[in-house]
This record gives structure tokens, C-alpha cells and sequence, in this order.
């Protein structure tokens, strides 16, 4: 009988793990975008942000053993960071921050700015600050080659959100491709207002979504519990 595994998803919050999460990226992204790990030495990814994020895995355990299956993290603001310092790990030795005004970044910023791109988020940041709204960016969600399909990412998506919402987390940014803008308008993310799509140098064109965690969460688990939906339709433990 084939050995199906269970999946669970949980904050990770031991360097161990994190050493983990960060091989995953070097490894994910070394064949999908290399650009990204061009100036990398040690066969791990990061950059300035992963201090201040809360870092998520996804792990596949069976008899053989427990594997990281899939990872993601969600960015704080430095404003709420210190609201949920018990879940950063603030140093790791395989921290490595790139220098993030290299030519095509700049003028990738440059473009921005025309545009009146960041002025407009900002503006929106600088609310939720006022109004104590704990929002977080949704970043380097990936899947190990071995684990990919769409059943299992719609499980981690589902779990993320809940996570998120238990830590009174409110609002959330993403960046998608244009040809997946409808699928996450399904589960309440909505393209950012007065912005258009961009191209990041490294990942392409991109569209900036934003979305209530609580209402992205609950959407989520509607669908979960929905019958005969092929998305979620695996073993996973509670």
C-alpha cells in the first residue's frame, strides 16, 4: 500500500528550520528565476526583509520522516513588528542581504514612481497604521519541485491565512501574475486601486492584490469544506 504523507503547516521558529526554509528558496528559485540568486554565494536565499518576517512551513511527514514541503513568509511592517517579535528569528547565520539598489532595480524603482505607485500604497499603509490595522506583504510562497499541485498549494493558501488571522492580522498584500488575478479575486484579494502591472526585472509582470485576511480566510475554508472539490481533496492532519 502506497504511504500517503500528512501535511501540516506551522510557524517556523528555530534557525534549524529556517536553515531549511532558506535552501528551499536557493533551490526553487535557482530553476525558476535565477536572476534572483545571481549574486548568491551560500546555496540559500534572502534578503533585508526576512528579520522581519514571520516565516512559514509546510511539511510533509510519513514514516520516512518529516520534510519541508513548502515555505512562506509574511512580511511586517517595521510600525507592527515589535507586536509579534515572539515569532521573528531576528538573526540567522545565513542571512544574506544582497545590495538592492543594483542598475536594474533602480530602474525598475524609477518606473514606479512615475506612476505614482508607491505614493498610493504608502497612502493605504499610513491608514492602517492610524487605525492600528495590522497588515503584513505575502511573499516567496513556493512548493519543492517534488510536492507541486494545485490541491496542495489551495491547503497551504488556506492554512496561511488562518495563521495570519490568529495573530489579528488584517490586511494583506500579494503580487501575482495577470493571468492569475481572476483566480485569486475567487478568495477576496482585489487589484490594488490606481495601480497598473509592473516588471520587477526578476519575476516578470506582476500586479499588486490586496485583500482581508479574515474575509480571505473564512472564503478559503468555504471552499474546503465544499464537496467533491478536487483542490483539497488529500490527507492532511488536524
Amino acid at each position: 500500500m502506497e504511504n500517503f504523507p500528512e501535511y501540516t503547516v506551522s510557524i517556523i521558529d528555530n534557525p534549524a528550520h529556517l536553515t531549511e526554509a532558506l535552501e528551499l528558496r536557493y533551490k526553487v528559485y535557482s530553476k525558476t528565476y535565477p536572476e534572483l540568486i545571481r549574486n548568491v554565494s551560500a546555496n540559500s536565499e534572502s534578503d533585508c526583509f526576512d528579520p522581519r518576517s514571520i516565516h512559514i512551513g509546510l511539511y510533509a511527514e510519513s514514516a520516512s520522516g518529516k520534510k519541508l514541503a513548502g515555505y512562506c513568509r509574511l512580511i511586517l511592517p517595521e510600525f507592527f513588528s515589535a507586536c509579534l517579535e515572539d515569532y521573528l528569528l531576528r538573526e540567522h547565520p545565513l542571512y544574506n542581504f544582497p545590495n538592492p539598489y543594483t542598475k536594474e532595480r533602480m530602474a525598475v524603482s524609477a518606473r514606479l514612481l512615475k506612476t505614482g505607485y508607491y505614493e498610493k500604497v504608502e497612502s493605504l499603509c499610513k491608514n492602517f497604521e492610524q487605525d492600528g490595522i495590522i497588515y503584513i506583504e505575502t511573499s516567496r510562497l513556493i512548493l519543492d519541485e517534488n510536492y507541486r499541485g494545485l490541491s496542495l498549494m489551495m491547503f497551504f493558501f488556506k492554512k496561511l491565512f488562518t495563521i495570519s488571522n490568529a495573530l489579528n492580522i488584517r490586511q494583506t498584500f500579494f503580487t501575482c501574475r495577470p493571468h492569475h488575478i481572476a483566480f485569486y479575486q475567487n478568495y477576496g484579494f482585489t487589484p490594488f486601486p490606481g495601480t497598473c502591472a509592473f516588471d520587477n526585472e526578476i519575476f516578470g509582470i506582476h500586479h499588486l492584490l490586496f485583500g482581508n485576511v479574515q474575509e480571505i480566510a473564512s472564503g478559503l475554508e468555504c471552499t474546503a469544506r465544499k464537496e467533491n472539490k478536487k483542490a483539497f481533496e488529500f490527507k492532511s492532519a488536524a
